[in-house]
């Protein structure tokens, strides 16, 4: 057997109980957030995100529908 092959059983050791994150609760009103780590399945695995960006089309959600009218 491998001694330095990753399982699922010493993968979940090395997973922490809550992460941050940025909930959506209203246009314009995101916030960064505490939240526990998803519990992943037999068939789904987790990604840990070190960075990310935005574009144009996630300032459009921010923002909101445009009002009726224009």
């Amino acid at each position: 057997m491998c001694q330095n092959c990753v399982t699922a059983a010493n993968m979940a050791e090395g997973i922490p109980e809550t992460m941050k994150a940025v909930v959506a609760y209203a246009p314009k009103d995101y916030r960064l957030e505490q939240v526990a780590v998803p519990k992943i399945g037999p068939q789904e695995i987790l990604v840990k995100v070190e960075a990310c960006g935005i574009c144009a089309g996630d300032v459009k959600a921010f923002e909101g529908p445009p009002a009726f009218g224009g």
